[in-house]
């Protein structure tokens, strides 16, 4: 093979690459976004940073309203307190936890309505420091 077949191999493995990694990031985008349940990711402050389609009709925020809002907003009041005690505690041993897993809550929507919700937890290791993914369900009665 010549220098010039390599390279041009080479390309076409590189731009292959290129799509697939493209496609991956689309495709993961779609399946938060599609989700039937709610999905919300924090920083380690609890800041929302993003918010899916389904989070927006739960909670009735847009994403706009939420994003660097502190998660405690979708709390009744009389919860926010222990549960930002909560969120320290995950944060020193952050591991998945699954729904169901005694993670049952009291949520608030913006018109200050309450639903219970069962959620998962699960860390997300990033450059820009750790983020949490919550997997929001309502619990039907």
């Amino acid at each position: 093979m010549t220098d010039e077949s390599n390279l041009a191999r080479l390309a076409e493995l590189t731009t292959k690459e290129a799509i697939d990694a493209k496609l991956r990031e689309e495709i993961s985008a779609a399946v938060i976004e599609l989700s039937p349940d709610g999905i919300i990711i924090a920083d380690q402050e609890g800041k929302i940073f993003m918010v899916n389609r389904e989070a927006e009709f739960m909670f009735g925020y847009s994403r706009k309203e939420l994003f660097g809002q502190p998660v405690e907003i979708l709390l009744p009041e009389r919860s926010r307190e222990s549960h930002v005690s909560h969120r320290r505690t995950y944060l020193e041993e952050p591991r998945p936890r699954a729904m169901g897993a005694n993670m049952s809550l009291i949520a608030k929507r913006r018109d200050n309505t309450e639903f219970t919700t069962e959620i998962s937890l699960s860390p997300l290791p990033t450059e820009r420091g750790l983020f949490i993914i919550t997997i929001i369900r309502r619990k039907r009665a």
